[in-house]
């Protein structure tokens, strides 16, 4: 069976109806998540995907970085709900006072584990986090792959004059570019047959 969540309506749905209660790992991929922080996914086995030949494993945690969210929260098995609430109002309280998602989790599960009524890692160690592990509030870091030519207008034209190291590796690579090139030429020049 496909990952699924059953949602509101789930119990009262009608075959074929398009909001039947049940979201699909494929419907998840469909929506459009960009500027997400968080999901959190606090039912039993969430991270749990199906594993295809040749493509990996398909579940909500795939279909939620394809939907473009940045962070997920999931269980790998059953979870038991009373202690799953708990360790969630715990979670979000440290999210809160600022806490990275990883280490809110982290620090988290080790409060329950170091209670005895809580110290069974079934209570606490079936949940994850995938994907950005800082801050709620921090900026994701969007690399900045622009070419920034010199004043002649070529990106190689900046090696050596301001010295830098990204000019001079610029420079470099558009040196090795030009030798591969040069060296494919002469290659299929001397490989033709002569003739005379």
């Amino acid at each position: 069976m496909p990952p699924t969540v059953a949602l509101a309506g789930a119990n009262t749905r009608v075959s074929g109806d398009k909001d039947d209660g049940i979201l699909t790992a494929l419907e998840v991929s469909g929506l459009d998540l960009y500027g997400t922080k968080l999901v959190v996914l606090s039912a039993c086995e969430t991270g749990v995907g199906e594993a295809v030949s040749g493509e990996g494993v398909y579940g909500l945690r795939r279909a939620l970085v394809m939907a473009g969210a940045e962070t997920q929260v999931m269980s790998l098995w059953k979870v038991d709900t009373g202690r799953t609430r708990e360790l969630m109002i715990a979670y979000y309280k440290k999210l809160k006072a600022g806490a990275g998602r990883s280490e809110a989790l982290r620090q988290t599960q080790l409060e329950m584990l170091a209670r005895e009524e809580t110290s069974h890692p079934n209570l606490w160690a079936s949940f994850i986090v995938s994907g950005d592990w800082r801050t709620l509030d921090e900026a994701p870091v969007v690399p900045d792959f622009r070419v920034h030519p010199g004043p002649r207008g070529c990106a190689c034209a900046q090696a050596g004059e301001d010295g830098s190291a990204e000019a001079w590796f610029g420079a470099l690579l558009a040196g090795l570019t030009l030798s591969i090139v040069a060296a494919g030429r002469r290659t299929r020049r001397s490989e033709s047959p002569r003739r005379g």
